[in-house]
């Protein structure tokens, strides 16, 4: 019985200081005009490692609503669901004990996913307006064919995808390899 109380006293802890870690990084996102914004599934993930992944998804809705309170922009909020649900598939393939392979794959879902809402739905909100792209592409290269342009500006998108899906696993190994270690 004291075991378990102890276990939430600490998950509410823990829960509490990665919230506000992770509104400390939002704070740093927002001066430095999204330099941090890849970061933001890191406090979670941290998180997630020492705690089951139910309070984790509790400690994501927590950062959301933080989100909202803190900036009020809807961009923001987006942002920070985004990266915290790729934050949430990465503590989930950890605590299945997934291979390498299978946690890549359900975080390029869940970021496949939210870059798809993100361009689809709110692309001039983030400055990833995709016919955007595709004059940047027409003009910077200057090809007139639509199929090469279209290949182009998808591949783009996709190569950025996939290197902040790089950069948060990488990340997120290291910090917890760190972690661990000087834990024990």
């Amino acid at each position: 019985m004291e075991d378990t109380i102890m276990k939430k006293t600490l998950s509410l802890t823990y829960g509490a200081m990665t919230v506000a870690l992770t509104g400390i990084i939002l704070f740093f996102d927002r001066i430095t005009a999204g330099f941090f914004m890849t970061f933001l599934a890191l406090p979670l993930i941290v998180y997630g490692s020492y705690c089951d992944w139910s309070d984790a998804f509790v400690v994501y809705l927590s950062c959301i609503i933080m989100a909202v309170i803190m900036s009020g922009l809807f961009s923001t909020v987006l942002m920070m669901a985004g990266y915290g649900a790729v934050g949430l598939a990465y503590i989930y393939s950890m605590k299945k004990n997934a291979t390498p392979s299978r946690s890549y794959l359900a975080m390029g879902v869940v970021i496949a996913l939210f870059y798809f809402i993100m361009i689809r739905f709110f692309g001039p909100a983030f400055g990833m307006d995709f016919q955007e792209i595709i004059q940047s592409v027409k003009g910077i290269l200057n090809i007139h064919n639509s199929l090469v342009l279209y290949g182009i500006s998808i591949s783009m998108v996709l190569i950025t995808m996939a290197m902040e899906l790089f950069i948060i696993k990488t990340s997120a190994d290291i910090v917890l390899v760190m972690l661990h270690r000087n834990r024990k």
